[in-house]
């Protein structure tokens, strides 16, 4: 099949897509397959838009190219058809009106400028969290070292008054063992032997007696 130079691009707009315009450009009749460029008014091409194509039963090709144009301040764009072989050009241009394009949701410059101080906030406040909850966990170690000093305390106090009270029973039972010991030596103290007289009598007997 020879050369052919199809139609030229019909173009619509399909409606807003991802915060953008929709733009449609159709052309039929092309062989071989032709190439496809969309372009602003300076220029400038669009490098993403998607195209299909299709052969119908005569060889001949059909193009659909679909452009997502987000920039409102574009105006107008420009989408040729090109035959490669013949380096023949078919071009069709639409005025996108910026009442077409989608508008931006008022609440959203608000959101962008309280992002930040709202990021502040959950930070200023994480921050706080943490430092009140490091400053109960010291409260409640401090507490609990305390505790432990009161309790070590009174053990140590519990077991000064157990050998004070051991001592003292020790010292009692030796004060009652010392005055026992005495009374008995005092018992014994106060016994005294009796006086035993002599085998003759009171007076011995005179010589003058026996004459």
């Amino acid at each position: 099949m020879s050369s052919g130079v199809g139609s030229v691009p019909q173009v619509h707009i399909s409606g807003p897509e991802e915060d953008g315009v929709q733009v449609v450009y159709t052309a039929s009749g092309w062989f071989p397959e032709p190439q496809v460029q969309c372009r602003d008014p300076r220029g400038e091409q669009f490098l993403k838009f998607s195209k299909v194509q299709a052969q119908d039963t005569e060889g001949l090709f059909s193009v659909e190219a679909t452009l997502v144009v987000r920039d409102s301040s574009v105006g107008s764009v420009t989408c040729s058809i090109l035959n490669p072989t013949l380096s023949q050009e078919k071009a069709m241009a639409i005025v996108i009106p910026e009442p077409f394009f989608p508008r931006a949701s008022p609440w959203k410059p608000a959101f962008l400028v309280s992002l930040p101080l709202l990021l502040l906030l959950l930070l200023g406040a994480a921050c706080y969290t943490q430092r009140e909850h490091s400053t109960q966990m010291r409260e409640l170690q401090e507490q609990g070292d305390l505790g432990q000093a009161k309790e070590e305390d009174r053990q140590t106090k519990e077991e000064a008054l157990k050998g004070t009270g051991e001592l003292q029973a020790i010292l009692d039972q030796r004060k009652a063992a010392y005055l026992a010991a005495w009374r008995k030596a005092q018992l014994y103290a106060g016994k005294e032997e009796p006086v035993r007289e002599g085998v003759w009598g009171d007076t011995p007997p005179s010589p003058s007696s026996q004459m």
